[in-house]
C-alpha cells in the first residue's frame, strides 16, 4: 500500500524542499547568489549529502561553490568542500553534493546553496506566493530566499529577502 503522497523515501532523498512533480518551471540564480530553502525532517536522520538539479548545462566558476546545511536559527551546521570542479559542467540530471555526516532531530532545517557561477543552472522549482506562505510562517522565516553573497557560506544566516519561488534541494542519507 502506497500513502497518498510521495514521500522524499519513495525517491531514496530523506528530504526535500518539495515533491519534485510539482516543479512546474525552472529559474536561474545570478552569476554569484546565495540561494536558501527550508525542508522539514520527520525523523531522526544522517545527512551525508546536499541534492541539487538543474536544467541545461552549468558550471561553478572561481570564488567559493559550497552547499551547506543551517538549523532554524540560523547557525551553519555542515558545509561542503568548494564544489568549483564538482559543479561543472552538470547537466540536467541531480548530483549529491557531499557534506560531512551531520545527525538532524525532527524539524525544519536551511539548505543553502552560494555560487559564483561560469553558467548559471536553471533550477527546477515550485511557484507560490510569498505573501499567502509568510502569512503563516513564524517571523523572520520564509521557505526560500536569497542572502548575503561571500567567498564562502556564512556561520550565521543573516536576513533573507524572499523569493517567490522554491527551488527544488534535497537531501541525502539515512533514516536513523
Amino acid at each position: 500500500f502506497r500513502p497518498p503522497l510521495w514521500t522524499p523515501q519513495d525517491h531514496g532523498f530523506v528530504a526535500w524542499t518539495f515533491d519534485p512533480v510539482w516543479a512546474n518551471n525552472y529559474v536561474s540564480p545570478a552569476a554569484s547568489s546565495l540561494t536558501v530553502a527550508m525542508l522539514a525532517i520527520r525523523q531522526p536522520t544522517r545527512v551525508t549529502g546536499i541534492v541539487l538539479t538543474g536544467l541545461g548545462s552549468w558550471a561553478a566558476g572561481a570564488g567559493g561553490n559550497f552547499a551547506g546545511l543551517y538549523g532554524m536559527d540560523g547557525v551553519r551546521l555542515a558545509t561542503s568542500t568548494d564544489q568549483q570542479a564538482n559543479w561543472g559542467p552538470i547537466s540536467n540530471a541531480p548530483t549529491t553534493t557531499p557534506i560531512p555526516a551531520t545527525d538532524l532531530g525532527p524539524g525544519h532545517y536551511y539548505v543553502a546553496v552560494l555560487g559564483h557561477f561560469s553558467n548559471a543552472p536553471a533550477w527546477f522549482h515550485a511557484v507560490y506566493l510569498e505573501a499567502g506562505v509568510a502569512a503563516v510562517m513564524p517571523a523572520g522565516q520564509v521557505r526560500a530566499g536569497t542572502g548575503t553573497v561571500g567567498a564562502t557560506l556564512p556561520a550565521q544566516l543573516g536576513v533573507l529577502t524572499p523569493l517567490a519561488h522554491i527551488p527544488w534541494f534535497g537531501l541525502a542519507g539515512t533514516l536513523l
